[in-house]
């Protein structure tokens, strides 16, 4: 039985009908496994850890329920409170990284993972740095310095063909959620700390944002972190402020605003230019903000560090443009006994593929060594016999009238002592 109610400096008090649905949530929560950082915050405050999943649901108990369930479950299914986040593979400022590893109490995070390859792959400008005026952690993303095409395109390129380009860019997000949870969590139990806090500040610096950044796909990536958000992270945020907002920046908006909930909405702030820097200053600090934003903080190695993204190389999947009537040949040097590995998709369409090996000094007629005839996806792998190279030719001389966007990833590694052989995966297509 709840008895305490106190949810200052997150909500207003709650009602005597909103009092009753907290009990009800946390009747029908009683028999739930909590993961460890749910089962923490029901400890220290009940009344606003259920009111949360509440508010997220419009009060509706059965609906936070499911919700609180469904995320109890994802939490434990993920190890998402027992995975080591540092040091965190998204840019911190202003915190003692290893103080903060052993509030989380996890060992030391391997940084080789493949959420370290995506942030180093992907143009970003965004930080973790330091806090609010209240308190609450503070996450900048300078929205107008990120070359959102370039964004999407190595989005495709970190994906194997054919998958869902927002893969990677909710890997991130969810590895920067998990980071801001710590940081709240860490800076909730400081000598001082205001009571209740358990929510984070964001700030979208929109300085250099043109007509450009409003991209069909590079929105879709942002719908995709904005329902990740909505599903498992309820009532996480405190305010976003959209700073330095240019008059064009409604258009954007408009979009956005359709899949966010209107609790969601309510809490976005639009600063124009003249207003940022004092607006900023006042819920921030102008300590605790960048220079750029108008305070005094000038952070070791830059508040927000610019990545333009990383070169390309061969684990990479390569995006091909295969013209009208017109063939592609793609090259590759294999040593003997290493297996060359493969898969393509073609984007709505579908193209002939021809896979052939020739070792190294032998003058003899090239034999394919695999076809895949009209194919919209395909893969496979073949393991040298000898020192060699492999060939692979895409064939869209059938089409009169259709070029293709092909996507391809291809590589060779160490194969494993195996029957040589290729397998495919083929959609069929309608006639050109």
């Amino acid at each position: 039985m709840i008895t305490d109610f106190d949810v200052s400096g997150v909500y207003e008090p709650l009602t005597t009908e909103q009092q009753v649905k907290v009990q009800e949530l946390s009747q029908l929560a009683a028999a739930l496994e909590f993961p460890p950082t749910y089962e923490v915050g029901r400890r220290a405050n009940a009344a606003l850890f259920f009111s949360r999943w509440l508010y997220a649901r419009k009060w509706d108990v059965d609906a936070a329920f499911t919700m609180l369930k469904d995320a109890c479950a994802w939490r434990i299914a993920q190890g998402s409170d027992t995975t080591p986040r540092f040091p965190s593979a998204v840019n911190i400022r202003g915190y003692d990284i290893d103080e903060i590893r052993r509030f989380h109490g996890t060992d030391p995070r391997p940084t080789n993972q493949r959420v370290d390859e995506v942030v180093k792959q992907l143009p970003c400008v965004a930080a973790w740095h330091k806090h609010d005026a209240q308190g609450r952690p503070v996450y900048i993303e300078r929205l107008g310095r990120i070359p959102v095409r370039n964004l999407v395109a190595k989005c495709k390129q970190l994906v194997p063909p054919g998958e869902p380009i927002d893969v990677p860019i909710v890997d991130v997000h969810l590895h920067s959620n998990e980071v801001g949870g710590t940081l709240t969590r860490y800076r909730s139990q400081l000598p001082g700390a205001m009571k209740n806090l358990c929510q984070v500040t964001v700030i979208m610096d929109c300085d250099g944002v043109t007509m450009g950044h409003f991209y069909g796909p590079a929105l879709d990536l942002l719908k995709a972190e904005s329902t990740l958000d909505q599903k498992y992270y309820p009532e996480g945020l405190f305010m976003l402020y959209v700073a330095n907002a240019p008059r064009i920046i409604t258009i954007g908006w408009a979009i956005v605003k359709m899949w966010l909930d209107q609790r969601v909405q309510n809490k976005v702030i639009f600063l124009p230019p003249k207003d940022t820097k004092e607006r900023l200053c006042a819920a921030i600090g102008e300590d605790n903000l960048p220079e750029f934003l108008g305070g005094r903080c000038r952070c070791e190695g830059e508040c927000c560090p610019v990545s333009d993204g990383g070169e390309d190389d061969d684990t990479l999947t390569q995006v091909l443009q295969i013209n009208r009537g017109a063939k592609l040949a793609k090259t590759y040097d294999i040593i003997a006994g290493h297996s060359f590995v493969w898969e393509m998709s073609v984007e709505k369409r579908d193209v002939t593929v021809v896979l052939a090996f020739q070792a190294t000094g032998d003058a003899s007629p090239v034999t394919p060594v695999a076809q895949f005839q009209r194919s919209a996806r395909a893969s496979g792998s073949y393991t040298a016999p000898a020192n060699g190279q492999m060939c692979m030719t895409f064939d869209n001389s059938f089409a009169w009238i259709h070029g293709k966007k092909l996507l391809l990833r291809a590589t060779t590694i160490a194969a494993r002592a195996e029957t040589t052989g290729e397998t495919e995966s083929a959609d069929p297509s309608s006639p050109e």
